[in-house]
């Protein structure tokens, strides 16, 4: 069976150190809203050139500080 799915993709350009990929270092990143299927965690902030990604959030705030807080470890 295929999964579609339908989501909201705004991408942007990290001018601090602790916004950069902690995949890669890329300094480019995506805030993405998963909008079909629903879902309570619809937030996640994804890296286009290495695909790493954070664990769903329920709010943009909460993904970003996860972000923020994989660089950091």
């Amino acid at each position: 069976m295929k999964a579609t799915y339908l989501e909201r993709i705004e991408y942007r350009l990290a001018w601090r150190r602790t916004m950069y990929c902690p995949g890669c270092g890329d300094h480019e990143y995506a805030v993405v809203e998963q909008l079909e299927p629903k879902t309570n965690t619809p937030w996640t902030v994804r890296c286009p050139m290495c695909e790493y990604e954070t664990y769903p959030s329920p709010t943009r705030e909460a993904a970003i500080a996860r972000w923020k807080q994989g660089y950091n470890v």
